[in-house]
């Protein structure tokens, strides 16, 4: 499965952002560490991290406390990924409660835990 099908297929509603990491080296690498749900019937969390490659233009805003008190619940809204058709590149776009995470990447690789 390639990476975009793999974030597009992934259950984000009520899921948990837990954790981000930038490394700037010749480009930028941005992996997000994330508990989703699997499927719609299970009630237990995995915790999966994200790894995004030629990140561009990064956008990370949020209200902390927000991030905090939902975190039971879940403080993630939805995401969704698409096509820049100016480049040969993507947008993510993280909706989080209060807050968000959007950036352009080239290429990705999801890294279970």
């Amino acid at each position: 499965m390639s990476f975009i099908n793999a974030l597009d297929s992934m259950l984000w509603h009520d899921g948990l952002f837990l954790e981000t990491k930038t490394v700037l080296t010749n480009d930028m690498t941005v992996e997000l560490s994330l508990a989703l749900y699997k499927d719609n019937d299970t009630k237990i969390r995995d915790q999966v991290s994200l790894q995004f490659m030629g990140v561009e233009n990064l956008v990370f805003t949020a209200n902390t406390q927000e991030l905090i008190e939902s975190a039971q619940a879940g403080n993630i809204n939805y995401a969704y990924t698409k096509s820049m058709l100016s480049s040969k590149k993507y947008r993510f776009t993280l909706y989080l409660i209060d807050g968000l995470i959007s950036f352009d990447f080239g290429d990705g690789k999801v890294l279970e835990k």
